[in-house]
């Protein structure tokens, strides 16, 4: 009985790296790469680009990765079936946010003189409280502090005030609006991972 246990136990070791190391591989890997379409790559592209001029190369390559990183790690978990129907809902409402605040971002970007930094920071306030539970449930303290990241770049009043109001970046706006203007007219449609 004592081997079996032990055996189980390096199984679950083994597969837990393995899962690790494809995880991080895809990670690194072009979005492409991932079988994202298009549009999301295209989007991701446009973030990133922004984020670099912001921050540095370093750190916009760590906020990729942890995005991605992220995204993965949730569909593996999606795919087999490891969500409660609770946390199903749970992730709904939370798809249900992110359109939110995609047409959100999109009509600040439309409508002149109407972008206001708090409203975005509230929604996305109120959405990081969510994914940290679903993540906190399933994966580790590491993949935590990866949302954490996310929403400290995504949620920086200064970052979003950039967005907005500096002519030298009314390209990047345009890029990320435009790639988010296509969920919208979508909403069924949303950046994901094709088959992993």
């Amino acid at each position: 009985m004592g081997q079996h246990t032990e055996r189980a136990n390096i199984i679950r070791t083994l597969a837990m790296s393995a899962e690790k190391k494809m995880t991080q591989k895809l990670a690194t890997s072009n979005p492409a790469m991932l079988g994202m379409d298009d549009d999301a790559v295209d989007l991701l592209e446009s973030i990133f680009e922004f984020a670099e001029k912001l921050t540095s190369k370093d750190e916009a390559d760590k906020l990729r990765k942890d995005m991605i990183k992220i995204v993965v790690k949730l569909a593996l978990l999606d795919k087999n079936n490891r969500f409660s129907d609770v946390e199903k809902k749970q992730l709904a409402e939370i798809r249900l946010q992110l359109i939110t605040i995609f047409q959100t971002i999109v009509t600040f970007y439309e409508t002149a003189f109407t972008f206001d930094a708090d409203i975005l920071l509230d929604l996305l306030n109120k959405l990081h409280g969510p994914v940290d539970v679903i993540v906190k449930a399933h994966l580790t303290e590491k993949t935590s502090g990866r949302v954490a990241n996310v929403f400290k770049f995504f949620g920086n009043k200064a970052y979003l005030t950039t967005l907005y109001n500096d002519a030298a970046y009314k390209g990047d706006l345009q890029s990320i609006a435009k790639g988010l203007q296509k969920y919208n007219r979508h909403p069924q449609k949303k950046p994901q991972l094709k088959q992993i």
